[in-house]
């Protein structure tokens, strides 16, 4: 759920990369990422996990197969180049298609990678190569690589897994560098993950997603997981509806100042200011963002548009209009001119450059 009580959904047929520091929700997030999948008829869940298989110990009973060491991992890499990608092959030739019949004859697979890096570490350079053919080939036979690291460096994320992953989801992290390592040239833009809250806040990236949208997860603990019960094909007793154990999803707990700019930010996404005779605080419509703020960074338009505000100041909403930048950039943006001293908060939710506001003490 984003900060404004919407549903953030990730569609889980694409290669998705699962960043986030120690203690940033990342197992949870693997957890309720994997819960679709092991109640599905049409979809079978592996787990690679080499560090000797304290996190997939959850995922017993859930995934049809457990790798906990590297021995494991090169005989199972070489199963699916020898043996599974020529049989699906083989299976899309028969039914005259280009597209892996999903279905519960012809499940998907999902391969999730747990702690990614140590796999880069246990593959030689040949063994690597042959990982990254099996990447790319893998989705146009149904199968589904997620890849999870807490350490995104460029050792351990290399370009040819980077560039293979179609969505990622960002939680926190711990340094600059490693928001650059995963955003790239977005981190200028105001992307950072190392700036988010805390525990479950992630950045949500992919096809869908072209602005990175800003969420939080929902939460599923080990014991809850444990007592998931996955798709039965032949139960014993009368078909009963799989039932999802409790996931509780907390709202994001903000202070009374920030719930006004949420407030006033959803508001302008209900009321355009192409049509709206006038923004929530009453006045005039901002226009639409100059050209010259277009090519400005987040901070630096903020400043720019700040520099022509009214002594009341602006809303975040009026500066999303004023900027042109989505909403969770202006807020990043904001926090960063706050943080520097740059602006200060007048009122309620409301923002003017501090040199503005010492004028006017």
């Amino acid at each position: 759920m984003n900060p404004f009580g919407e549903c953030t959904e990730i569609d889980l047929q694409q290669r998705i990369l699962i960043v986030g520091a120690s203690g940033s929700g990342k197992s949870s997030t693997q957890r309720v990422l994997a819960t679709p999948v092991i109640l599905a008829g049409e979809a079978d869940l592996e787990v690679w996990d080499l560090k000797q298989g304290t996190e997939s110990q959850h995922y017993e009973g859930k995934a049809d197969v457990r790798i906990t060491n590297a021995d494991q991992a090169r005989a199972r890499l070489k199963w699916f180049m020898s043996t599974e990608l020529p049989r699906r092959a083989r299976v899309m030739q028969d039914l005259r298609t280009s597209t892996w019949p999903t279905s519960m004859q012809h499940p998907d697979r999902i391969v999730m990678v747990d702690e990614g890096a140590a796999l880069v570490r246990e593959l030689d350079d040949d063994e690597l190569a042959t990982f990254f053919t099996f990447l790319e080939q893998a989705r146009a036979f149904g199968i589904y690589l997620w890849w999870a690291t807490q350490f995104p460096k460029g050792t351990n994320l290399p370009t040819e897994l980077r560039s293979q992953m179609s969505a990622v989801v960002a939680l926190k992290m711990r340094r600059q560098s490693e928001s650059r390592v995963v955003f790239e040239d977005l981190t200028k833009e105001g992307w950072t993950p190392h700036r988010l809250p805390g525990k479950g806040w992630l950045l949500l990236l992919d096809d869908e997603h072209q602005d990175p949208e800003e969420s939080r997860a929902a939460f599923i603990d080990e014991k809850e997981f444990r007592r998931l019960k996955p798709w039965n094909p032949t139960p014993a007793a009368p078909v009963v509806e799989p039932v999802i154990p409790p996931m509780p999803t907390y709202a994001p707990v903000v202070a009374e100042e920030v719930s006004a700019d949420m407030d006033e930010a959803v508001q302008l996404t209900k009321v355009p200011a192409q049509s709206a005779p006038a923004d929530l605080a009453g006045t005039a419509p901002a226009a639409d963002p100059s050209p010259e703020l277009a090519e400005l960074s987040v901070p630096d338009a903020i400043r720019s548009a700040l520099a022509d505000a009214p002594a009341a100041g602006m809303s975040a909403a009026e500066l999303v209009v004023a900027t042109g930048r989505g909403k969770s950039q202006v807020y990043a943006g904001l926090q960063e001119l706050t943080d520097d001293g740059a602006a200060v908060k007048v009122g309620r939710g409301r923002y003017v450059l501090a040199d503005a506001a010492e004028v006017s003490a």
